[in-house]
């Protein structure tokens, strides 16, 4: 029988919160044996930067938000995991559409558990929030892990 590195889904949006969700689920994977992966994600919800009805970003504009979501929650994140252990397997996905679909939408059947902080930011940053969590607790066919 062939051992499997247990796969870590993290959900990430930069905030406090997830970045203590990156840094458990690292200590987590170190600790395995095999050591675990991770899977960082982001989501990026188009529907939450309409400011108006008939608000469009141009192709060029949605590639900075993309850019800057990838920038600063992922890269972050990722450094946050390599920081507690640093030889983990790591890969950063962005992710876009509703949240809590995406996020499910991202668990395959090598995810062993998904990894969320308990609440999210304030304002159009905000990717994640005190529902997702939730929802992620009640849909996901894998085990949901809250952290505070």
């Amino acid at each position: 029988m062939t051992n499997v590195n247990p796969t870590f889904l993290v959900a990430v949006d930069g905030s406090d919160p997830s970045r203590r969700a990156v840094e458990y689920a690292a200590r987590l994977a170190g600790h395995m044996s095999p050591k675990g992966r991770l899977e960082i994600v982001t989501v990026l919800d188009l529907s939450r930067l309409d400011v108006y009805d008939g608000f469009y970003l141009t192709d060029e504009q949605l590639e900075k938000v993309r850019h800057k979501v990838q920038a600063q929650a992922l890269a972050q994140a990722e450094a946050a995991a390599k920081a507690v252990a640093a030889d983990l397997e790591i890969s950063t996905e962005l992710l876009e559409g509703k949240t809590d679909a995406a996020i499910l939408g991202a668990v395959h059947g090598h995810v062993s558990a998904v990894v969320v902080g308990k609440s999210g930011k304030d304002g159009v940053e905000r990717l994640l929030f005190g529902s997702i969590p939730r929802r992620l607790l009640e849909q996901a066919n894998v085990p949901v892990i809250v952290v505070p």
